[in-house]
């Protein structure tokens, strides 16, 4: 970066009227051309292509359009016949396409030209993107452009086959389901073709469009008009006294592609908050109280209203961002910009600059004097304005016409002003200022994923403990995050709370809190390791006596489980402690749906508690099982001795899975190892050797005669017992 003492931002905000158009240049002061950038281009080329051709430039490095209103993207159109654009970005189109009948007439406008432009562009050559929040761009060195909106969820609201008229009825649009649930997306039942297909190009927060397969996916899964969409326009354009054709144009507004671009100037970062049209702050005060926090606001929605959820709050969502310069776009149509919008901007120490040039000036006597609501006709300002050139360099800021109103400072320390306005504390804000943490979480729930991939792909057992506390702070501070012990403890803690992160906490009395951590299994890979347990023929394991149980699913949870979870560790890269404490509480249903369950009680004169468990599978016939298991062995090994027969049949059975062992522990300290247990429960042998009598006892048992009895649901022996029904 010391290379670059001379670089230089130059953004240019243009006069377009109504409508936004910026267009940014960014030199590091040893190339000879400058990367250009423009944001939204207005409602007609002739301003944008005139400011273009006059400064001799002839290609377009990045076009962005925040959302598809006239206003924002009209520009854009046929411009490329005499400037080329290499590439650009908007929102992903067929989100909004699908839902076509929910709009009014002015919105299915919007997204047919943004249709049009895009296919316009694809002719020409363009590279066509839509990135979602958490998207960082670096296309120089010294300058990147991050997306903090619109975030991936809304896309996959949109396409899905529910109900949305949610996000249509509502003004502005509810924004508090996407704080609430923060779960991925694991809908099956409303995934379809154009969902599938976002999906397929979205990598790294960029979704790389491709028209033609997206308009296959529509003609299968665009949604039909509703026969009640006429009333719910009516009814909407009533409630909030707006014109039926601008139905749902909340939701474009605040689907707004948000920018910061930030660049390196030399000696420090400066910052430009590009927000669209957005009306709703919640989700971004929620989820991105730091990111924020720039130099320069190009104010939203020409100085429009400005909600948290339902209640507008200026000075809040001002103090959030806590500008130096703020820049309006606006020439009096529809009442912007609003006063009320300037009055909190200045009452926060920023300067302000607008695409209109004031004629004079206005000051307020007192509260009761009337003034109209809109700054532009207070005070008179001029259409005729080319708008507003600022010129960033290591030493300062240049605004070219001067700020219509200059900020009380000069320095990013303000000086004390005679003014005192109080703002009323805010629940919503208490409420949003705890949610800073889950920044942190989002960062630690992406390096568990990274993580948990890299010992899958060569998991071993006990190779997958949980992450502790001193491994998570290594993390964040090689990722610059400074985070303390009590930090780390509440992001497990709401992490855990949230459903996104299974943490455990410490049973040391004199270190009480969350210790350790691991990513929660995916529901795909749930499936795939109870359909792995579900593919074996038998699982043996053991029960402590007292822990037996009338009902099954109790029982189930008493089962000793230790072997399963080792081998699953070594299958999965998951914890054995995870899986055990959590994974199989989850499929104990599905065992007991798949698997009849036996328990095989000790002899009387036998001191141990443990009692030894089976597990057969309802797939299998276990009298054919066992009678094909002694033929194999009789085929390839007919005078081999009893020992030799059951090493065959471990090396054949067991090593390959065929059969599965949970457990053995009960056996252990009587010196049984796997051979010599199968061979007793399997193969039926007496006389294995003189200190076996005990075991031989209640061991050698022929299984299928229970199997065999069908409907017989309770087989009397003095030995095993059924213990749930058997079903056909």
């Amino acid at each position: 970066m010391d290379t670059m003492q001379n670089s230089k931002l130059n953004i240019e905000f243009l006069n377009v009227g109504h409508g936004d158009c910026s267009i940014i240049k960014w030199n590091t002061g040893t190339e000879k051309k400058s990367w250009i950038c423009v944001i939204d281009a207005g409602k007609e080329k002739k301003q944008i292509e005139k400011y273009l051709l006059d400064k001799k430039i002839y290609e377009i490095d990045l076009a962005i359009t925040s959302h598809f209103d006239l206003d924002h993207i009209g520009g854009f159109i046929n411009l490329d016949n005499k400037i080329k654009i290499k590439e650009y970005w908007s929102p992903y189109t067929p989100a909004f396409k699908k839902n076509t009948w929910l709009f009014g007439k002015r919105i299915q406008e919007s997204i047919q030209r943004a249709e049009d432009l895009e296919a316009e562009l694809k002719s020409k050559g363009t590279i066509l993107f839509s990135p979602v929040e958490d998207f960082i761009y670096s296309p120089v060195q010294g300058l990147r452009i991050r997306v903090l909106s619109p975030a991936y969820k809304i896309y996959e609201e949109l396409l899905s086959n529910k109900d949305k008229r949610f996000l249509i009825e509502n003004y502005p649009t509810p924004l508090n389901w996407l704080i609430e649930n923060s779960e991925e997306y694991n809908d099956e039942d409303n995934i379809n073709i154009s969902l599938r297909g976002l999906y397929d190009r979205t990598n790294h927060y960029l979704i790389k469009r491709n028209l033609s397969k997206e308009n296959d996916e529509l003609s299968v899964n665009i949604e039909k008009e509703d026969p009640e969409s006429t009333e719910i326009i009516d009814g909407w354009s009533k409630k909030f006294k707006i014109e039926p054709e601008f139905f749902g144009n909340p939701l474009l507004n605040d689907t707004s592609i948000v920018l910061k671009v930030e660049a390196w100037i030399g000696s420090r970062w400066v910052s430009i908050l590009f927000p669209g049209d957005i009306q709703n702050w919640l989700y971004l005060m929620a989820k991105r109280p730091n990111d924020l926090v720039s130099d320069i606001y190009k104010a939203a929605h020409h100085g429009s209203y400005m909600y948290i959820e339902k209640e507008i709050k200026y000075d809040e969502v001002i103090q959030s961002i806590r500008p130096k310069l703020t820049i309006f776009s606006a020439n009096g149509q529809y009442g912007l910009p609003r006063m009320k919008v300037r009055d909190a901007i200045t009452r926060w120490s920023t300067a302000v600059a607008c695409t209109q040039q004031k004629k004079c000036d206005f000051i307020s006597l007192n509260e009761s004097t009337s003034r109209n609501d809109c700054c532009q006709k207070n005070y008179l300002c001029s259409m005729d304005s080319k708008g507003v050139s600022v010129e960033i360099k290591r030493n300062g800021m240049k605004i070219n016409p001067p700020p219509c109103i200059r900020s009380a400072y000069s320095s990013p320390i303000p000086i004390i002003q005679l003014e005192q306005h109080i703002v009323n504390d805010s629940k919503i804000l208490t409420y949003l200022s705890e949610r800073e943490i889950d920044k942190h979480l989002k960062w630690l729930k992406k390096k568990l994923d990274t993580i948990h991939n890299n010992r899958k792909k060569g998991s071993k057992p006990y190779c997958s403990p949980f992450l502790s506390l001193d491994d998570i702070r290594r993390l964040a501070l090689n990722d610059s995050r400074y985070l303390t012990e009590k930090q780390i403890k509440q992001i497990f803690e709401y992490g855990y709370s949230k459903g996104e992160m299974l943490t455990y906490d410490s049973h040391d009395r004199r270190n009480i809190g969350w210790e350790n951590v691991y990513r929660k299994p995916k529901k795909s890979e749930f499936s795939e390791i109870i359909n792995d347990i579900c593919q074996k023929d038998i699982l043996i394991s053991s029960i402590i006596r007292k822990n037996i149980t009338s009902d099954s699913s109790t029982f189930m949870l008493n089962l000793e489980r230790d072997f399963l979870a080792e081998y699953l560790e070594k299958e999965t890269g998951y914890p054995s402690k995870l899986i055990s404490d959590y994974v199989w509480n989850l499929f104990i249903e599905k065992i007991i749906s798949n698997f009849n369950i036996f328990y095989l009680p000790s002899n009387k004169n036998e001191p141990k508690d443990t009692m030894f468990v089976l597990l057969i599978n309802r797939k299998i016939n276990f009298e054919e099982y066992i009678k094909n298991i002694n033929e194999t062995i009789k085929s390839n090994k007919p005078k081999c001795s009893n020992i030799d027969r059951c090493e065959y049949l471990f090396d054949n059975y067991i090593l390959n899975s065929k059969w599965h062992i949970l457990s053995l522990d009960g056996l252990s300290e009587n010196k049984w190892d796997h051979k010599s247990f199968l061979e007793l429960l399997v193969i039926g042998e007496k006389n294995v050797s003189s200190s076996s009598v005990k075991i031989v006892s209640f061991m050698n048992l022929k299984l299928w005669k229970v199997i065999e009895s069908n409907n017989n649901y309770y087989y009397k022996s003095p030995f095993i017992h059924l213990f749930n029904k058997i079903i056909e």
